[in-house]
């Protein structure tokens, strides 16, 4: 009798007292619904929070609208460009680089726009004739960290490409510099367009332009741009040949160095030279006599060798693995 009590006391306790095995499962968590579930007043409260004076308050705004995630991105960047705060604008755009919503380097709707105007406002290309080429010099750019980011790359070049159909001739210009620094050739086309350009700089600057992105397709456009009415542009065409290599340049580059400008003669001899990879000599700047009789030599070599010429290549710098020379306007001899 005396083992039949514990047992029967077990079996009472196995009825009242709950299994482990029967204990309901701990609740499984669920993954927050994109957005979290705040609607648009959650989203601009936690946004004005985000130049809240209390640094508890931002850095608990900061992480709630980390965790809302997509739906919380858009608002940032609306405030980024729009917020009467620049802390508000400051911290939207840091929470926006943290969440992968923004690249260090993009530049929004608002903040091209404003670029352009930046561009409209003043000419930052100046040229000096005796590097025959010109320079650049707008200091606000890299004053904006994402524009200055943006313009290393080529990004950038289809929306400002579509700047140069613009009426002002600053933006033309200093747009036409930016994308001569990308590696953009295939748009070569659109900026040929310039050689037609009322102002006189803007068709130097564009004659240049297409020297440098070298797409030689252009190259019978840049031909007619030596008969351009002003030295400058004749100039800037002769230099920008060199980079554009075809057989159909040569002629064009030999009458140039019959011109009355210097500049022009220089321009066209130091392109023929490299399109030939003849050491000519000639002196741009010695008298009518002797400049006659050194370009009648070139001629006489170029009547022997014209048929099946191919004109060289011009090396880029970097191939080379050095700086290329030079080119300079020399100086005329007493």
């Amino acid at each position: 009798m005396r083992l039949l009590l514990p047992l029967a006391l077990l079996a009472t306790l196995a009825v009242t007292l709950p299994s482990r095995a029967e204990e309901p499962p701990p609740p499984v968590p669920q993954p927050v619904p994109e957005g979290g579930g705040a609607d648009e007043a959650k989203i601009a409260e936690l946004i004005e929070k985000l130049g809240s004076t209390d640094w508890d308050e931002r850095a608990e705004a900061e992480k709630e609208l980390e965790k809302i995630g997509k739906p919380a991105a858009e608002a940032l960047k609306k405030a980024m460009e729009t917020a009467e705060d620049p802390e508000v604008k400051v911290q939207a755009k840091r929470l926006l680089q943290k969440m992968g919503a923004l690249q260090a380097g993009e530049v929004t709707d608002e903040s091209f726009e404003e670029m352009l105007e930046l561009l409209r406002s003043q000419d930052g290309v100046a040229w000096y004739r005796r590097s025959g080429k010109p320079s650049f010099y707008l200091y606000q750019l890299n004053e904006r960290p994402e524009w200055a980011e943006a313009l290393k790359g080529k990004t950038l070049a289809p929306r400002l490409l579509k700047a140069l159909s613009d009426e002002n001739g600053n933006l033309k210009r200093n747009v036409c510099y930016l994308l001569s620094q990308m590696s953009v050739p295939e748009m070569a086309p659109q900026v040929a367009k310039l050689l037609k350009d009322e102002e006189m700089m803007t068709r130097a600057v564009a004659a240049w332009t297409l020297g440098e992105m070298g797409n030689a397709e252009v190259a019978d456009q840049v031909i007619q741009a030596l008969s351009d009415e002003e030295a400058q542009v004749k100039g800037a065409a002769a230099m920008a040949l060199e980079s554009l290599p075809t057989a159909s340049s040569i002629e064009p580059l030999l009458a140039a160095m019959s011109s009355e400008d210097p500049n022009v003669r220089f321009q066209a001899y130091y392109s023929l030279k490299g399109l030939t990879g003849q050491n000519f000599r000639f002196n741009a700047f010695q008298g009518e006599e002797s400049r006659k009789a050194a370009l009648q030599v070139i001629e006489e070599w170029w009547t022997k060798n014209k048929s099946g010429f191919k004109p060289r290549q011009k090396a880029k710098p970097e191939e080379a693995g050095k700086p290329g020379p030079e080119r300079s306007v020399e100086v005329a001899p007493k």
